[in-house]
Formats: C-alpha cells, sequence, structure tokens
C-alpha cells in the first residue's frame, strides 16, 4: 500500500524529461512523485465538474455521466430526441452507449 495516496490533492502532473514517466506536484510544489504509470481515479462518489457554460446561458438540460445511472428514465423519455456528449473519456463512452441504446440522435 506504500504506493497508494489517499486523500491527497494534486496540483500539477506534467511528463518526465525523457516522456518515458510521470512527475505529480502534490499540496503546492511541497512534494513531488516520479512515476511510470498514472491512475486518476476521483471515485464514483467524486463531485461532477460542470464547465462555465453549463451553468451561464445554456437553458438545456445537463446531465454529468456520473448522474446517467439516476436519469435513464429521462434519457430514455420521448421527451429527449437528440443530445451532445462533451468529453473523450471512458464515461463519455457509456454515456454514448446509453444513448444509442435508448435510440437517440448523438452529436
Amino acid at each position: 500500500m506504500y504506493r497508494l495516496r489517499l486523500r491527497t490533492r494534486i496540483t500539477k502532473v506534467r511528463w518526465t524529461n525523457s516522456g518515458n514517466g510521470w512527475i505529480v506536484e502534490i499540496q503546492s510544489g511541497e512534494r513531488s512523485i516520479e512515476c511510470d504509470k498514472l491512475i486518476y481515479a476521483p471515485g464514483a462518489n467524486s463531485s461532477p465538474i460542470r464547465p462555465a457554460w453549463a451553468r451561464k446561458s445554456f437553458d438545456k438540460t445537463v446531465i454529468h455521466s456520473l448522474e446517467i445511472a439516476g436519469s435513464l428514465a429521462r434519457i430514455e423519455s420521448d421527451k429527449i430526441q437528440r443530445a451532445t456528449v462533451v468529453g473523450a473519456s471512458r464515461s463519455s463512452y457509456d454515456t454514448v452507449y446509453q444513448l444509442l441504446k435508448a435510440r437517440k440522435k448523438v452529436d
């Protein structure tokens, strides 16, 4: 378990000079760790990060990928015919899959 860090604030992540690993700065540069592999795992209970445009003038429903399971009834509703998925991670792929399965047009 010495390689696992819990409740740790990461302030910066960058490639090593050789490009073969990562340098992870912890707590505003107080400490750094060099590693070959990096796993970003905020957890299923982390708070969704919503972009500013989704909070200001956008008047459509915005569902974060962490909320998909609780929003299936809304997604499967006939009121929604089309959706746009922002992002390119696995959770984005999973979201597109759920939308296509519900026969929605995905942009």
